[in-house]
């Protein structure tokens, strides 16, 4: 569970996110739609715990976010960025390995579960034949799937995703939001997906939020919400 409580967010001392508040319980599953610039990357920014609140407070488990580790908070919250940069040449095993930091007491530590656990992960991501090639040589499309890779490598129980598809071929689109979808309903894992592609929210998630200029408009079932005239009024069409 996640809970946003009236959170505000400035970036030299401008508004970016305005005294939002939702709740996510366990299991479920919210995309969030937006106009360019209305917040949604900065929302899932605070929400990993990457940004300071100037007020309210955001709750995981029910617990305050301020009291989690770095280690701990990675073992419950992950994401996956639209950003696919890399400033080190590391391999796509040691990329999707690092997603296992949170578990291990130091940088060198290894785990006996790790091996399997990344195996069945590129594998479920179709990376087992790129595991040794340098992240950096990859198309787009495939770095977007290492980071599917390395976030669920975590293990978390809140998985964010900033327009997850966006460098996704079709075929490599279905396979990403039925890898989300699976893992939404067999394992509980919580789901926030920004995404402009309204299409993969109305498979993916049960509830929208409508996000413009910072502010929280609208929020409910997504059969209820994403109707023509409200995403008109949104995207002002």
């Amino acid at each position: 569970m996640i809970e946003s409580k009236n959170i505000t967010v400035k970036l030299n001392d401008a508004v970016i996110i305005n005294d939002v508040s939702f709740k996510i319980e366990k299991g479920g599953c919210i995309g969030i739609i937006g106009p360019n610039g209305s917040g949604k990357t900065t929302l899932l920014r605070s929400l990993l715990g990457q940004l300071k609140l100037s007020s309210g407070d955001i709750l995981i488990e029910g617990h305050p976010m301020s009291r989690f580790s770095l280690n701990q908070l990675a073992q419950k919250v992950a994401w996956v960025s639209s950003e696919l940069h890399c400033m080190f040449n590391y391999s796509v095993l040691d990329i999707v390995k690092m997603g296992r930091f949170p578990y291990h007491r130091g940088f060198f530590d290894s785990l006996s579960v790790d091996d399997a656990v990344l195996e069945k992960l590129l594998e479920l991501t179709e990376l087992s034949h790129l595991k040794h090639k340098p992240f950096n040589q990859l198309s787009s499309g495939e770095k977007q799937r290492v980071q599917l890779a390395k976030a669920l490598a975590q293990e978390p129980s809140i998985l964010l995703l900033d327009e997850p598809i966006s460098h996704l071929d079709l075929k490599h689109q279905e396979n990403f939001l039925n890898i989300v979808r699976r893992k939404n309903r067999d394992e509980d894992l919580t789901i926030l997906m920004v995404s402009h592609h309204i299409e993969a929210i109305a498979k993916v998630c049960s509830r929208v939020i409508f996000l413009k200029e910072g502010r929280l408009v609208k929020e409910g079932l997504t059969s209820l919400v994403l109707s023509d005239s409200n995403i008109k009024g949104l995207f002002g069409l």
